[in-house]
């Protein structure tokens, strides 16, 4: 049974406590890289600056530090904002290309955490030099035949967007020899006829062709050797012949890693038939080429091209292939846990359908190796090293970044995520008794309070009878100060129908997003007693003292015992109408001394009244909406 009211000064105690305990928890959150969040590449032009941002967000503030080809940056060229994490290469030349990522970093009592972002290759857009040759190479075609003239055995070194072309000279000037429906450039850089012509021999007088490289950022062309043709004559009008497919990309086999375009290419010794595009295909030059976008594992599958005239048809079947290095199942996810709790990371991928998979991923924590000098009883490894447990961890000491590398035949892949360690929801106040036994009259205690990790806020809600009561809300006859969370029920303002209502179990959910904690009070009322138990405990006869009182032949008396004798009452009595005394209550002696007796509506004894104290029910705990204050006690 409830003893009464909980004393206000626990409770500001408490209150004091949870206080305490929240002001003295520090926000702590790792570094969560927000840019650059994919591998990319840049092309410039030489000699501009280069401007690369890396971002994070974390707790304390975040510091940065750029990496170049995986190295320390120490030249004065390339320079960075330990606190902005803005890097900046001053007038790049090919010296200062490579391949840069940052590391964001925060620290807090020695304990550091590192996250590492994705690399970002930085290149001069431009076209080497053509090696040079030993003269112009000559080619011998007969008037009608598939020619196929390729750009130079030996091809420059080129960055960034880059165009092959073909020139002749003319006038003294470059020529460019436009593609059209029996010309094409695929995209080696070889130059196509369908069929040669006598025209295509001598072009003002000259017989060389001459391939070229643009690039569109450096803007410059670069030329490569010179080829002389000579088409002989067919000695006759160019016979008509069917098609024959002379080219496709790559050979029969075309390798495309996913997510890229595919160019399928192909190139018949007569007219080609355009083919209708769709929205994921685009048809171009002039039909001899297909390019499907951002291709998938799903396309790969055999294509064809096919050519066709009056005297028949023909076919080139061209199989794409299409690789990937790691596909991502499971990338590494940053995880936030309650202390002691243990945390599990995943690093999940595959290779592209029918290809060898990955092999086991490789680990590391704040971009160091994680090795034979790993705890083994703090991290777990296990599914093949996919997945990475850490035990128990603890805020002081654990909160770290990690890095999954894997890597197949095509390439290798990471993914960087870290661990995010809060304190524990923590039940400060609760009921002494989570068993209450309440008679009507008592105060039953429902109180909880509960502290956190200053980063995540808790919530409460009650469940009673299976509906559960969110935010402010309170099940029935519940006082509740959602400021304070001092709740109660006050059973002596209930009627006897609301208090055979309060039974159950007040279920109080105090949670946030990683974690929920329970607390499980129950109610139970307590059995009335027989009539007269009490007084017979107490050594009274109850019995007995109603028939000393005469209570019973109360409706035999005569008029003659009124006070206005000989004339009748109004009607008949209620028990109200019954004089207790000859004036009233406070002169009222009554044969149990200088005490008035008292007695249900049944007729069983109750007590006894004084004239200054008289007995009042128990009152509620005093609070208010800023919570208990000793002026209310």
């Amino acid at each position: 049974m409830l003893g009464g009211v909980f004393p206000v000064s626990v409770l500001l105690l408490c209150l004091a406590v949870f206080a305490q305990a929240q002001q003295a928890d520090v926000p702590r959150q790792p570094p969560s890289i927000t840019e650059p969040t994919t591998r990319s590449q840049r092309f410039v032009k030489a000699t501009q600056d280069v401007i690369l941002n890396c971002k994070a967000e974390g707790q304390p503030d975040v510091v940065y530090e750029w990496l170049w080809n995986d190295n320390t940056i120490t030249s004065d060229v390339i320079t960075y904002d330990a606190n902005t994490g803005t890097l900046q290469i001053k007038g790049i030349t090919q010296r200062e290309e490579g391949f840069f990522n940052c590391k964001a970093k925060n620290t807090y009592q020695g304990q550091e955490a590192v996250a590492i972002s994705p690399k970002i290759e930085v290149r001069i857009a431009r076209v080497g030099e053509f090696p040079p040759d030993d003269g112009p190479k000559t080619f011998t075609f007969t008037e009608g035949q598939y020619v196929k003239l390729p750009c130079d055995e030996k091809m420059p070194i080129y960055y960034g967007p880059t165009t092959f072309k073909w020139y002749t000279p003319k006038s003294g000037t470059l020529h460019e020899v436009a593609p059209d429906e029996r010309k094409f450039i695929d995209q080696e850089g070889s130059l196509h006829f369908a069929y040669i012509e006598r025209g295509d021999e001598n072009v003002d007088g000259n017989r060389e062709y001459q391939c070229a490289m643009s690039n569109t950022i450096q803007g410059l062309i670069k030329l490569g050797g010179e080829k002389q043709v000579f088409v002989n004559s067919a000695g006759g009008p160019i016979p008509e012949r069917e098609p024959t497919a002379e080219y496709g990309s790559s050979g029969d086999l075309l390798i495309v890693e996913r997510n890229n375009d595919a160019i399928l290419e192909c190139v018949f010794n007569n007219e080609n038939k355009p083919i209708t595009p769709s929205s994921k295909y685009s048809i171009e030059n002039y039909g001899r080429t297909l390019r499907i976008r951002n291709v998938i594992e799903a396309d790969e599958k055999t294509y064809f091209c096919q050519g066709k005239n009056g005297l028949g048809t023909a076919r080139k079947d061209l199989l794409l292939n299409v690789t990937s290095s790691p596909i991502w199942v499971e990338p590494l996810q940053s995880v936030t846990v309650p202390e002691g709790q243990n945390a599990e990371l995943r690093c999940y991928s595959r290779s592209a359908v029918g290809e060898v998979p990955p092999g086991p991923p490789e680990w590391y924590k704040n971009g160091v190796r994680m090795g034979s000098g790993t705890d083994p009883t703090k991290y777990k490894f296990s599914d093949g090293n996919r997945k990475m447990t850490v035990m128990y961890p603890n805020k002081a000491s654990d909160i770290a970044c990690f890095q999954c590398y894997v890597e197949n035949s095509v390439g290798r892949e990471f993914s960087d995520g870290c661990l995010n360690v809060i304190l524990p929801i923590t039940v400060t106040v609760q009921p002494d008794d989570l068993d209450q036994v309440v008679s009507k009259g008592d105060i039953v205690n429902l109180t909880v309070v509960a502290t956190s990790d200053v980063l995540t806020p808790i919530k409460y809600r009650w469940i009673f009878k299976n509906v559960t009561y969110e935010s402010n809300e309170a099940p029935p006859y519940v006082t509740y100060d959602p400021v304070t969370q001092l709740a109660f029920i006050n059973t002596s303002v209930l009627t006897d129908e609301e208090y055979a209502e309060i039974d159950g179990v007040y279920r109080r959910e105090i949670y946030h997003q990683y974690q929920s904690v329970f607390v499980n009070i129950q109610v139970s009322r307590e059995e009335a007693p027989p009539v007269g138990k009490k007084e017979t405990d107490a050594g009274l006869d109850p019995e007995k003292d109603l028939k000393d009182s005469g209570f019973h032949d109360l409706s035999r008396a005569e008029f003659d015992d009124y006070p206005e004798k000989g004339k009748p009452p109004p009607g008949n009595f209620d028990f109200d109408d019954i004089p207790i005394g000859v004036d009233d209550d406070d002169d009222f002696e009554g044969e149990y001394g200088e005490e008035a007796t008292a007695f249900n509506e049944d007729g069983s004894f109750i007590g006894v009244y004084t004239k200054d104290n008289k007995s009042k029910p128990p009152q509620p705990p005093p609070y208010s909406a800023g919570g208990p204050t000793e002026s209310n006690v």
